[in-house]
């Protein structure tokens, strides 16, 4: 048999990782045939693959090569005339593959509270091929959101944390042991107000003058935002301040008035908003005030038992009681009446009482009544009746 040497190249002397590289052998004889059969191509002790010769060539191509240098050899069998040899070893370098790192978002744009996914593809630079693996370690500027581990080239991560603000997002992937790590570049991401929504509710809907009412304000995050508003409800009637604002604690605000005036009342409730959340009014709410209940009493002054001295005035005093814990005092007038005849009709002072002073009473029995007339907050009332006996005159002793 006629000897023969090999002579092996590589299409690329070195090469990124999941790139195909062709190994090519030539086989030549010392006799006159060419030689014909296989070609086994060998990575050290581990077979490739192998080619068959044509025209004394065979070829070999593979994108399975690890990160790392290698040495391939290629061993001809030889045939029936030439015999088997190998080449000598040829260095094949195979470098870690370029990456490249892009992040998206869903939704584009967000309100404060709304969740967010972020999602990083990490890819291969051509000719390199492959799926990376690793972590990604999501940035918001210098922050770091969440390190989340590969799956099938990509990796996500869900936050719904964001403050109001515009937010630089970037990608960080730290590489593996066949590819280059790699940054994306920024992503601007906005997170607007969440809106809100305002509603009032009054403790009572039929209170009377003077009679305290809570109205309570309940703030609310509008989907998809969510969250705890903070900031300060200013209350109104007919769009005048009600008291200072009241600050929101735990999605709510109250204020307690006793001052509203009688007849009908617009309540609404404006939430400030605050850095987080956008401000909103309520709906209106109507408030109705009716007049506040009284009583009356009377007292007249005679000597017991219940007897007026002749030709002594008698004062009549009527004092206007409005309920328990009403501050305001009832004005207006009171009548007095003497059976059924009205004697006289006077106005309450500052501090809800009328005096009338009777003289030249008849002799005789007087039932005395006092009629409060009401006032726009204060309903009338009638005191119960009191009455006295005008005695006559003594009669003069005889000397």
């Amino acid at each position: 048999k006629h000897d023969t040497s090999v002579a092996l190249i590589s299409g690329s002397a070195s090469s990124v990782f999941g790139e195909s590289v062709t190994f090519t052998a030539t086989v030549s004889s010392t006799g006159p045939d060419t030689p014909t059969g296989d070609v086994t191509f060998r990575d050290a002790a581990n077979t490739l693959g192998t080619g068959t010769l044509n025209a004394g060539v065979a070829s070999f191509s593979t994108s399975n090569l690890s990160t790392a240098s290698h040495t391939i050899t290629a061993e001809y069998g030889g045939d029936g005339v030439s015999s088997g040899s190998t080449s000598a070893d040829l260095a094949q370098v195979v470098n870690q593959d370029s990456t490249t790192t892009i992040v998206a978002s869903n939704p584009t744009s967000s309100v404060f509270g709304q969740s967010v996914t972020f999602t990083a593809t990490v890819a291969p630079v051509a000719p390199g091929a492959g799926t990376p693996t690793g972590d990604v370690a999501f940035l918001d500027g210098a922050n770091t959101l969440g390190t989340i581990p590969l799956s099938n080239g990509s990796a996500s991560v869900s936050i719904a944390a964001l403050g109001v603000a515009s937010h630089t997002i970037s990608v960080q992937y730290a590489g593996d042991s066949n590819f280059v790590a790699s940054t994306s570049a920024d992503v601007a991401f906005a997170v607007g107000h969440a809106t809100t929504t305002t509603i009032v509710a009054s403790s009572n809907a039929s209170p009377a003058f003077g009679e305290s009412v809570t109205f309570t304000a309940t703030v609310a995050a509008v989907a998809p935002g969510a969250g705890t508003p903070t900031g300060t409800v200013q209350f109104k009637d007919n769009g005048t301040p009600l008291g200072s604002p009241a600050a929101v604690s735990g999605n709510s605000a109250s204020i307690s008035i006793a001052s509203l005036s009688t007849g009908p009342h617009i309540v609404t409730a404006v939430y400030s908003g605050d850095t987080s959340f956008s401000g909103s009014t309520s709906t209106e709410l109507s408030q109705d005030v009716g007049v506040a209940a009284t009583t009356v009493e009377l007292d007249i002054s005679v000597r017991p038992p219940d007897h007026a001295i002749f030709r002594e005035p008698v004062t009549y005093t009527a004092t206007v009681h409005g309920p328990a814990g009403v501050a305001q005092v009832p004005t207006g007038t009171v009548t007095f009446t003497d059976g059924s005849t009205e004697v006289a009709t006077v106005d309450l002072d500052s501090s809800g009482q009328a005096a009338f002073v009777a003289k030249h009473l008849t002799i005789g029995l007087h039932v005395i009544t006092a009629v409060y007339n009401g006032d726009a907050d204060f309903t009338g009332s009638t005191s119960a009746s009191s009455s006295f006996q005008q005695s006559p005159s003594p009669r003069r002793r005889p000397h």
